[in-house]
């Protein structure tokens, strides 16, 4: 399952089409009790809502979010509270991708060292102070050393 998660990363952010949304929204719908809600309210905010969630990237509307947003709305949502849980489902997600390619990136290489066991950047900072000693050479007193 974490390797099908992480391949379905790299996604396509174009923006979901009015249709794929009207069907995600009646599916949230279904899932959701509707209260008193008509069947002509529910088109009117399906309609609403889809205008409102178009330029929303495609990847965002998928089963497992419309699971999560039904889960957190016990009555067919308003705006607000879908796209709350919407949200909140995209952060995890985006969570979940970046625990999952940390486990399966390769580790980070250590620091280059020579066979003297120094970095580069401890071989700069003494080739800096040897230059310094060189320039000073000869002089009874160097500035700046006691």
């Amino acid at each position: 399952m974490a390797s099908d998660e992480l391949a379905r990363t790299n996604v396509d952010e174009t923006a979901v089409s009015i249709p794929v949304l009207k069907q995600w929204l009646a599916q949230v719908g279904s899932l959701c009790a509707s209260g008193r809600m008509t069947e002509t309210e529910a088109m009117r905010r399906i309609s609403a809502y889809s205008a409102m969630l178009q330029s929303r990237p495609a990847w965002q509307f998928s089963l497992e979010s419309i699971e999560a947003v039904a889960r957190a709305c016990r009555f067919f949502p308003s705006y607000a509270e879908l796209v709350e849980a919407l949200d909140l489902w995209t952060e995890r997600r985006a969570i979940r991708i970046d625990r999952l390619r940390a486990l399966t990136s390769p580790p980070s290489p250590p620091p280059q060292q020579q066979l003297d066991g120094t970095t580069p950047q401890e071989r700069k900072t003494a080739a800096t102070f040897f230059a310094w000693i060189r320039s000073n050479e000869g002089q009874e007193k160097i500035e700046g050393v006691r």
